[in-house]
C-alpha cells in the first residue's frame, strides 16, 4: 500500500481491524533462491494480535491464485475487518 493510501486510511488502520495477506505462494526468495510462503497478519487498532502462514498451492494463473484466496478468506478469515490489505500478486514465469 503506498504511503498516501496508508495516509487516507489512518484512522482505520489505528482505530479498526485489518487482515492483511501476502500471496506471494509460488514466487522465489531472491535471498535464498528458495520458494516463498504466503502468510497473513491481523491487526486490532494498529497492533498485530496474530500472524502465520496459509497454504496457497503455486499456480502460473493469476485467477487461480486470486480464486483460492477468496475461498481462504470465506473459510479461514470469516470475520469482519475494516481493512483487507492484499500484496499484488506478479504473474508467475510460464
Amino acid at each position: 500500500m503506498s504511503k498516501k493510501k496508508c495516509q487516507k486510511l489512518s484512522d482505520k488502520i489505528l482505530n479498526g481491524r485489518m487482515l492483511a495477506i501476502d500471496p506471494s505462494s509460488g514466487a522465489t526468495d531472491r535471498a535464498t533462491g528458495s520458494p516463498s510462503i504466503a502468510g497473513f497478519a491481523y491487526f486490532d487498532k494498529g497492533i498485530l494480535v496474530e500472524s502465520g502462514l496459509v497454504l496457497i498451492p503455486e499456480s502460473p494463473n493469476k485467477e487461480t491464485r486470486f480464486r483460492y484466496i477468496l475461498d481462504l478468506l470465506q473459510s479461514q478469515f470469516n470475520e469482519d475487518y475494516d481493512i483487507l490489505a492484499l500484496e499484488d500478486i506478479p504473474l508467475a514465469r510460464r
